[in-house]
């Protein structure tokens, strides 16, 4: 955490920070959050991403298993 913390000073990082506790507490909400600071717009299928994960099949990632 101290070398992020140095980075982050040192080479003006532009960062956005979660809290797991609060994207448990509210999804949406912490999600368009995040949307808005990439300059990307909240569509409702993210809402639903576990259905749309299933219908795609299988990733073949190491993290599928997140994914789905």
């Amino acid at each position: 955490m101290e070398t992020f913390k140095i980075s982050r000073i040192k080479y003006n990082l532009n960062i956005h920070i979660i809290k797991y506790e609060d994207l448990l507490e509210d999804v949406i909400g912490e999600s368009t959050f995040l949307l808005k600071f990439l300059g990307i717009n909240w569509e409702i299928q993210m809402k639903d991403y576990r259905s749309i994960a299933i219908k795609r099949g299988r990733i073949n990632t190491s993290s599928y298993a997140q994914i789905s």
